[in-house]
């Protein structure tokens, strides 16, 4: 019997029957309805009605997205989520996303939980995503309550557009009166006629319909810069010249980065004809990019890249360079730095770090891999090889793994080689004079396979050869299996290596893993990632899961170093039970490994564990657990531990911890952890709601580039809307080489970052500081913004030191004040100033200091009037051991007057000054010019230089001419109506613009 009502309708005499409280099932349901007599009997006459109730999400479908490359157009990506009947979920449905590529434009539904939620609407959840500004494969994944996930992928394909084009030329050539050359191989310091010619050029458009060209020329550099010893690969290049300080919203987008004068890049969808910058390894195609051939460096050349996605994937390369290649292992001191490279300085743009973390007992298996970003995740001086992190690098992680920095990078071949700075160089580096490679990904007609291979060959005195192949198939859909193998030969030395992998899960809760790995003890990959040659290792491991509070796991790993001659065998199980929130864990590992005092003897371990979590109370949550050793024997690397732990979570994604560990050997140890864990740093999405980074930037004149610099912290905890706080700490007492450590030692880190809406100024700060062998300082300070709407602000500094280096100190501070007001353009200004000192050396050390104050102003009172002056003194100190002191103080004048009159014409003269205090030695040079413009674009300017001067220091500019000189200057914006030639916006797309930007602005206040 079933509660409803009964309605009449006298107009149409037809009754209408509403029930309530149906007991309707997930999926179909059939309603029928039977109309009784007046015996209330059943007759002939029934209806029937199919309804489908929707059900618990069962399955997850990302559509593949193709969204053009550009930077700036967000594209739509869409996950399908339905029931087991492959009916739609309920609208509301949370899905939660994460993408590594590209960035999530749209409203996030929940900011108080990791990673990015949207809701479903018919079974579909939709979101936008801005693309980055290269072609590449992007990964989605995909998580719906507890267990339900999914991936997919983003083709950031080729972005098409109507051509643009800009090119700036200058002819000069003059009469020097100068006897001579006043600097090696300066050819404009010849006497007699000399003559230059310079060009710079810039264009990208689609041609064929359906090609992008993107072509540069800078006739400043050589086609190929062998000789240039400032070589900067795929790095900003002229920014600093360009934009002398920016603290608005301005993004500067390097589209055609090239360490040689030419980029030339042909591409359609996600293939591409290059020259100019690129990186070397082989593309992550479906992600199963192989391990042991994954040869990673940047160059400058030529490279070919087929790319068809599910059909093929090739590519081809040739550079030559006169770089070589390093990689170094940094055990993670528990600080945020400085960390120092074996070898400097570096080329700039070459590096790529990783955090690893390693298995205490087998060092050749990795836990976990962090790829890290510049600027986001640290900031690096090329010069002298320092790495400062955006937070602290623990020495371990919670089960005491060791966590290594792993930095790949070029160096000069002239470079310093640092032997004590904890840095481990794990390469046999060689300069090579060329380098050619191919990789292939060749997927198959059956079983989801593949094949694949790659060859690397470097040519030199001493040449090296890589070259390997790899297969998969996916031989049902639950599962997989990977093979690979490698060669290598380098200094007559043949070295091999196998891999297989085997993944299977029979079901939802049951998955099967087995993995055998071979590196023979002459294997090299000179440019590759991490592995133990001479080894031999078998993984064997299982999961199962037969209710949703308990899981059981079981693991085999047999590890064989042929080289310090070990064998190293254990078994471990272990089963988790969730009793009302109360995580009880009980394991068993056994161990099979030397005796350390007879080559010949194997001892047998094993270790009793249980563990225990308890359910958050109030936000806090205890752990504690033991091993203990129960078969009399003692394992070094796994003695009796005990731990207690507290955590507090803050949010669902920020927690603070706390944690101490005592290992019971001859003398205890412990270790002690305190601080801040987001406890999502793999994916930089995470941090949106915790996390703050800008980029800031002013004109350097020591060190180039090194002008630049993050602010925000990763670690940290918002105590108000504007504040956020990090703090970490660990201690380690008692030698340990299960720790991986040779030193007791305590690391503190403190850091904040100030980010105020309403004042337009972001600011951090961080103090770092460690004792023991590695013991080492460090004070940062960043600020930077807008000071009302005309001024602009930046400053950093940072000082660190480390007992154990020959890179003993390092202060480097840079602040500037700039003037651009909103209200006129007649008046603009840049105060500067900026320091840096550099102590270092073992017995005689060498100190080094560095300041520079400048003022630019450039004043324009009418159209026809332009002043521009330049004020700048540098005091310079170098002091080496007990010698006296060298150095002193440079000053620079520079005032430029522009006058334009008669429409066509204009009259420059210009003076310069440049004057050693110290001595009263002074080189004075004034110049005076005449330009007429025949059209728009062009300029031709006759003048004279009355002296002759060079200044590398402060300006670094040549004035060695002296006597007249002849300039022809052009601007090209098109090559006529057929390339580059801009049309008008219509209104219809600035109010489409406008529409954009206005949209931009609700959903920045609706994050708020």
């Amino acid at each position: 019997t079933h509660l409803g009502k009964t309605q009449v309708n006298n107009v149409t005499n037809k009754t209408a029957y509403t029930f309530y409280g149906l007991d309707l099932k997930q999926g179909k349901n059939i309603i029928k309805a039977v109309v009784l007599d007046s015996m209330e009997k059943p007759t002939s006459e029934e209806y029937t009605k199919e309804v489908f109730v929707k059900g618990k999400p069962a399955k997850i479908i990302v559509d593949r997205a193709r969204i053009p490359a550009d930077g700036k157009t967000p594209g739509l990506v869409t996950v399908n989520v339905s029931d087991k009947d492959g009916n739609p979920v309920v609208d509301g449905t949370v899905v939660t996303v994460v993408i590594n590529i590209g960035e999530i434009k749209s409203l996030d539904a929940n900011l108080t939980v990791a990673g990015f939620q949207v809701l479903t609407k018919d079974g579909k959840a939709t979101f936008l995503v801005m693309p980055p500004n290269n072609v590449d494969t992007g990964k989605v994944e995909v998580v719906v309550g507890d267990d339900l996930k999914a991936t997919g992928e983003i083709d950031y394909t080729t972005p098409l557009r109507s051509p643009i084009f800009m090119a700036l030329g200058k002819l000069k050539s003059n009469y020097s009166f100068v006897k001579g050359q006043t600097i090696i191989n300066d050819v404009k310091g010849l006497a007699g006629f000399n003559y230059g010619l310079g060009l710079n050029l810039f264009t990208q458009g689609t041609i064929f319909n359906d090609f992008l060209l993107t072509a540069a020329l800078n006739t400043d550099r050589k086609l190929n810069a062998l000789d240039d010893d400032q070589n900067i690969l795929l790095r900003d290049r002229a920014e600093d010249k360009t934009y002398p300080i920016y603290g608005d919203s301005s993004q500067l987008n390097q589209i055609a980065v090239s360490n040689s004068n030419v980029y030339v890049k042909l591409e359609k969808d996600k293939s591409s004809v290059l020259w100019g910058d690129f990186t070397t390894s082989p593309k992550n195609v479906d992600f199963t990019t192989p391990t042991m051939t994954n040869y990673n460096r940047v160059l400058t050349g030529a490279k070919v890249d087929l790319d068809i996605p599910g059909i093929t994937n090739l590519q081809v390369f040739g550079a030559m360079t006169n770089q070589a290649f390093d990689r170094d292992e940094i055990k993670g001191a528990g600080v945020s730095g400085p960390y120092y490279t074996s070898k400097y300085p570096l080329v700039n743009g070459s590096e790529r770090i990783t955090i690893e973390t390693r298995d205490r007992t087998f060092n050749n298996k990795i836990i976990s891999t962090k790829t890290l970003n510049r600027l986001s995740d640290y900031n690096i001086d090329y010069n002298n090889g320092s790495i400062i992190f955006s937070q602290p690098v623990a020495t371990f992680d919670e089960n005491l793994n060791p966590n290594f920095i792993i930095i790949n990078y070029e160096y000069y071949p002239n470079s310093n080689v640092e032997k004590d700075n904890g840095a481990k160089s794990t390469n046999n580096s060689s300069i090579s004079n060329g380098i050619v490679g191919a990789s292939l990904h060749q997927p198959l007609p059956f079983l989801g396979a593949f094949v694949g291979g790659s060859y690397i060959r470097e040519v030199s005195n001493n040449p090296y050869q890589l070259f390997g192949g790899n297969f998969g198939s996916k031989l049902n859909k639950n599962l997989d299996f990977i093979a690979e193998y490698a060669n290598s030969n380098f200094e007559n030395k043949v070295g091999n290596s196998y891999r297989a992998a085997l993944t299977s899960a029979p079901s939802d809760n049951l998955s099967l893993t087995g993995e055998y790995v071979y590196v023979d003890p002459n294997f090299l990959n000179r440019a590759g990632g991490s592995y133990s040659v001479g080894t031999e290792r078998y993984l064997a491991r299982g999961t199962y899961r037969p209710f949703t509070s308990t899981n059981l796991s079981v693991e085999y790993n047999r590890n064989n170093s042929f080289l310090s001659k070990q064998l190293i065998q254990t078994v471990t199980g272990n089963i988790t039970q969730d009793i009302f929130s109360n995580a009880i864990t009980l394991g068993f590992e056994g161990r099979n490994f030397p005796d350390p005092k007879s080559v010949d003897k194997t001892l047998t371990a094993g270790l009793l564990n249980i563990g225990y979590k308890s359910p958050t109370f109030y936000n806090i949550s205890l752990n504690a657990s033991r091993s203990q050793n129960v078969l009399g024997t003692v394992d070094q690397l796994k003695p009796t531990l005990t731990s207690f732990g507290l955590d507090y979570a803050l949010t669902n994604n920020i927690k603070l911890y706390a944690k101490q560990d005592f290992l019971e050997k001859e003398k205890l140890t412990t270790a002690t952890a305190i601080g801040v864990d987001t406890g999502f740093t793999r994916e930089s999405n995470f941090l949106n709601a915790v996390n703050v980074g800008a980029k800031y930037q002013i004109d350097g004149a020591i060190g180039g580039r090194d002008a630049q610099t993050r602010i925000g912290l990763n670690n940290k905890i918002n105590v108000l809307p504007e504040l956020g706080l990090g703090l970490a700490y660990e201690r380690v007492s008692g030698t340990s080489p299960v720790l991986n450590l040779s030193d007791d030692h305590n690391a503190w880190s403190v850091s904040a970052d100030y980010t105020p809406s309403y004042l337009g100024v972001r600011a951090s700060g961080k103090y770092d500081v460690r004792d023991g062998v590695r013991a080492s300082n460090l004070y940062s300070f960043n600020v930077a913004g807008a000071l009302g709407d005309d001024f602009s602000l930046f400053g950093r500094f940072n000082l660190s030191s480390s007992v154990e280096l020959t890179r003993r100190s390092t202060t480097d501070g840079l602040f500037g004040l700039a003037y651009r007001p909103l209200s006129n353009d007649y008046f603009n200004a840049l105060l500067k100033y900026q320091v840096r000192n550099s102590i270092a050396g073992i017995g005689q050390i060498s100190d080094v200091t560095n300041h520079i104050v400048s003022f630019e102003g450039f004043i324009q009172p009418t159209y026809a009037w332009e002043i521009y002056t330049k004020l700048a003194l540098k005091n310079s100190s170098d002091k080496t051991g007990d010698f006296a002191p060298v150095g002193g103080n440079i000053a620079l004048g520079l005032a430029r007057v522009t006058y334009k009159f008669l429409y066509n014409f204009d009259i420059a003269a210009e003076y310069r000054n440049l004057t050693q205090i110290e001595s009263a030695t002074s080189f004075n040079d004034v110049t005076a010019e005449l330009g007429y413009y025949p059209v728009k674009d062009l300029r031709v300017g006759v003048g004279y230089n009355l002296f002759g001067y060079t200044d590398r220091d402060l300006i670094a500019s040549n004035y060695t001419s002296q006597g007249p000189y002849v300039n022809l200057n052009f601007k090209l914006n098109n090559l006529g109506s057929w390339w580059g030639q801009q049309g008008i916006l219509s209104q219809k797309d600035i109010n489409a613009e406008k529409m954009s930007a206005q949209k931009d602005k609700e959903n920045i206040v609706a994050n708020k």
